[in-house]
């Protein structure tokens, strides 16, 4: 270890700058930000200064530090220099060095007395991240990925644990139970809601596992969460950073048939995988099952993530599984995804709203529940649907595009209307077959041929006419990779642009 890392307490300290560019900016802008007095000396700011100017707790002043008096060093614990030269820089590290006062010259490691690292803040959480000057821009992508992994609101997690810490300390003078509390306050009921903003809810949790005694003396495992996550349409690097985080928590992952390979391995090694895909005309789990096998897995202390295609709340029976848990009495969270439709738009460069003929969007879906005994099989109203004079996204409706090109047309839509059908959106294997609806039954078989189980999305209306529009740059892939440093880094090539 080169240097030792240390966080300082800068409240109130002064804090020397010396330079008006944006370097020296943003080095003033931490110091601002960590509560210190900031004093730059730079014959002008540039506009990069422009949200600093008028700052309380900053002053500029002109010329080098100290021509104006030695009280200009009066109380001054740090320096940062950027200056407009080496000669400039390296006068600044002898005076800051002669008063016994830390130094550090922008991009020079070997003037500096200190390194400012990569930080991600989350405020009283703080992660810094070094590499002794030598590589800043690998700290900022291990800053990246860490600020990936990290909540959002882990800082008010941080300031709850910090107003039950005496608390729990009078309350629990026996370490074992004390530590045991702790562990079920940020795996359990109070974490979950005071991440998810809820900071009364976090309170009344933590107050009503203070007063559990049991569970704190039996040693019994804190209760699990399920939560129910949109695994988007299939592309990993479509996947919310919230969703990505979840999958490396999870100590069980409760998955769909949609959902690849490439997502599932961005959970934890040691994480369960429980598959319960659905697809027509093969045997799974019902329905109910999935309810209870969550539950069982929450009963036992487990993190469940249950991952969904698509975005959970459209056309995924989110109301079921939200009732089961609720029933059980087991805490649940949602986290959305990107919806097939939205791929699909994208897939074809194509708004799924647009002033002009799209003033709406109708989600459908081709597929009905199993009619209960004594029901009859609910038929979708296609003629209803044509009325609605906006984008039509048709879902599981592969295997009735006969039914629905004609219910559409019999509901008014010309046979000429724009159609677009899209398989594998935002996969490797993405398809996609364009015509019109009354060639809708003829694309969707086309399709079928090609790749006979590949999910499938048909969108209907005028915006589909703008589809194939080239690009005006060829899109670049971003898989993630930590660094150029992973081997298959180099073979990653850019598409051609067509023409």
């Amino acid at each position: 270890m080169d240097s030792f890392p240390i966080f300082l307490t800068l409240t109130g300290v002064r804090v020397l700058v010396v330079g008006g560019g944006a370097a020296a900016a943003a080095k003033a802008r931490l110091a601002l930000k960590a509560g210190a007095r900031v004093s730059v000396f730079a014959p002008a700011l540039s506009a990069d200064w422009q949200d600093l100017r008028g700052h309380p707790a900053l002053d500029h002043r002109q010329g080098f530090p100290g021509q104006g008096g030695e009280e200009e060093w009066r109380d001054v614990r740090l320096v940062y220099a950027a200056g407009e030269s080496l000669e400039e820089d390296r006068a600044v590290h002898a005076a800051a060095s002669a008063r016994g006062v830390l130094v550090n010259v922008v991009d020079r490691p070997e003037l500096c007395d200190f390194l400012t690292p990569a930080i991600v803040d989350r405020s009283p959480i703080v992660v810094a991240i070094g590499t002794g000057g030598r590589a800043p821009v690998l700290a900022r992508r291990v800053r990246a990925a860490i600020d990936r992994l990290l909540p959002a609101r882990l800082g008010a997690l941080a300031r709850l644990a910090e107003g039950f810490r005496g608390t729990v300390a009078q309350a629990l003078p026996d370490g074992d139970r004390r530590r045991r509390f702790w562990d079920r306050f940020f795996d359990g009921a109070p974490a979950l809601a005071a991440l998810e903003g809820d900071e009364p809810r976090a309170r009344t949790a933590a107050l009503r596992l203070l007063n559990d005694g049991e569970a704190l003396d039996n040693g019994a495992p804190a209760a699990g969460v399920v939560h129910l996550v949109g695994a988007g349409p299939g592309d990993p690097d479509l996947l919310t950073l919230k969703a990505q985080r979840l999958l490396q928590e999870a100590d069980a992952l409760v998955y769909d048939d949609l959902v690849g390979e490439g997502i599932l391995d961005m959970a934890r090694r040691d994480a369960a995988r429980i598959y319960v895909g659905k697809r027509k005309g093969r045997a799974s789990l019902t329905q109910e099952q999935i309810g209870r096998l969550m539950c069982d897995l929450a009963a036992a202390g487990r993190v469940v993530v249950r991952l969904k295609g698509g975005d959970p709340a459209v056309f995924a029976r989110l109301s079921e599984e939200i009732d089961a848990l609720a029933a059980a009495g087991v805490a649940w969270t949602v986290v959305p995804g990107i919806t097939a439709a939205s791929a699909a738009a994208a897939a074809i460069g194509i708004s799924l709203t647009d002033r002009d003929g799209a003033p709406s969007v109708t989600l459908l879906s081709g597929h009905r529940r199993a009619p209960a005994a004594g029901e009859s099989e609910a038929a979708v109203d296609w003629r209803a649907a044509a009325r609605t004079g906006g984008t039509l996204a048709v879902y599981m409706g592969l295997s009735r595009a006969t039914a629905a090109a004609e219910g559409l047309i019999e509901g008014g839509l010309s046979a000429e209307t724009p159609v677009a059908v899209v398989h594998d959106a935002s996969r490797q294997g993405q398809r996609v077959s364009r015509g019109t609806l009354g060639e809708l039954p003829r694309l969707v078989a086309q399709g079928a041929l090609a790749a006979p189980d590949a999910p499938g999305l048909v969108l209907v209306g005028k915006v589909v006419a703008k589809a194939g529009r080239l690009p005006a740059i060829a899109p670049v892939f971003s898989t993630p990779r930590a660094f150029a440093g992973d081997p298959s880094f180099a073979s990653q090539a850019l598409p051609s642009q067509a023409g």
